[in-house]
């Protein structure tokens, strides 16, 4: 038990890490436009890729969608690692874990890293606040 609370508190730093990475490459996009958006002349075109492609109205707009994807992907894996630290909410951080693997190449290798470490009947028997399935909750037990 203590190794398996050693490999969730492990995992639980790594999910804060990752978290805070994909935030801050969420920024980069804004950054960019920002930038873009300031250092031109009146008159001048946007030179921004997504500004040509899409115009300013849908550059902005696929930017903030960006944005908003990135940090609440950095919301949902920070409270995941803090579940992880605490060991709960079984369901939440398998779910995170899975959604982690959007996150290419560093979220897909958390993901698959945490997922087979959740699925041990000793680290199911870790989360008491019920939310473990029946079967695995009466696997920890024998």
């Amino acid at each position: 038990m203590a190794e398996e609370r050693e490999h969730l508190q492990f995992l639980s730093m790594f999910f804060y890490a990752v978290g805070a990475l994909a935030a801050m490459l969420s920024l980069v996009p804004a950054l960019a436009l920002f930038v873009a958006l300031s250092v031109r002349r009146p008159g001048e075109p946007i030179a921004f890729v997504l500004a040509t492609l899409l115009g300013p109205t849908g550059a902005t707009v696929a930017v903030g969608v960006v944005l908003v994807a990135g940090f609440t992907l950095f919301v949902l894996m920070a409270r995941a690692g803090f579940l992880l630290a605490r060991c709960r909410s079984y369901r939440f951080c398998r779910a995170v874990s899975r959604a982690a693997c959007l996150f290419v190449p560093i979220g897909t290798l958390l993901g698959d890293v945490t997922l087979p470490i959740l699925r041990r009947p000793a680290t199911q028997g870790l989360f008491t606040d019920g939310s473990v399935p029946a079967s695995a909750a009466s696997a920890a037990r024998r």
